[in-house]
């Protein structure tokens, strides 16, 4: 990154000294950056997995744990992980005060409110929505095996990548704004009757052959599966 765009990232997710590190990073967790808004958690992490290479995900953001900024350097986001609601969070059987490394108790992002017992029995939860997520991924063997390529929008906000291998492909659509989009794609390779949703934010009407119009919502993404490819 270049000065300018990481004073970019450090106004937008890190603006207090104390949220920085080293100069060049941030000790801070995902959920609380965004401010638990679940519409940009999943769109960004729509974005992360779409991308070319291996997805990375550090423990704890699969649920939204949060970051303890009064811990040094970058023990601020190593807190146990929160497994069950109450003392020591499932991690260890030891009484709290014996812990290595505090568990996040405060706020929105505390193992009261945030942790893996809750949210497996949430079917609506961000762990469960992540390992549909990883799963959807997983099968989509064009983005691991395919040719990738960006493809063009003219818009700004909509981030469109494109995956193919010989008898399909797979194109990811991710919103990065608040606000409703629709895009028109050159899908001109492709019969549009063969289009398959695989993951989205909502529900969408099928796409339009003919106009071949895509619109997103705010934070929407789509990813999709296109078959007869020519």
């Amino acid at each position: 990154m270049t000065n300018e765009q990481r004073q970019q990232v450090f106004t937008a997710f890190g603006p207090e000294p104390e949220m920085q590190i080293f100069d060049r990073g941030l000790r801070r967790r995902l959920a609380p950056m965004l401010d638990g808004d679940m519409a940009r958690i999943k769109m960004a992490y729509s974005v992360l997995f779409s991308l070319p290479g291996a997805s990375m995900v550090y423990y704890g953001e699969e649920i939204g744990m949060g970051e303890q900024m009064e811990l040094e350097g970058r023990m601020s986001v190593r807190a146990p992980m929160q497994w069950t609601p109450g003392e020591s969070g499932g991690f260890s059987s030891a009484p709290v005060k014996d812990l290595v490394r505090p568990i996040l108790t405060e706020g929105e992002h505390g193992v009261e409110k945030v942790n893996v017992a809750y949210q497996r029995a949430n079917k609506e939860s961000l762990l469960n929505w992540m390992a549909t997520l990883m799963q959807v991924r997983k099968e989509c063997g064009e983005i691991g095996t395919g040719t990738w390529s960006l493809m063009e929008t003219c818009n700004d906000s909509i981030l469109a990548l494109r995956y193919d291998v010989d008898d399909s492909a797979v194109v990811v659509l991710n919103n990065l704004s608040n606000t409703r989009h629709s895009v028109e794609l050159d899908l001109t390779d492709v019969e549009m009757e063969t289009a398959t949703d695989l993951l989205t934010d909502k529900s969408y009407e099928p796409i339009d052959h003919k106009k071949r119009s895509i619109r997103l919502d705010g934070y929407g993404f789509r990813w999709m599966r296109l078959g007869g490819v020519y």
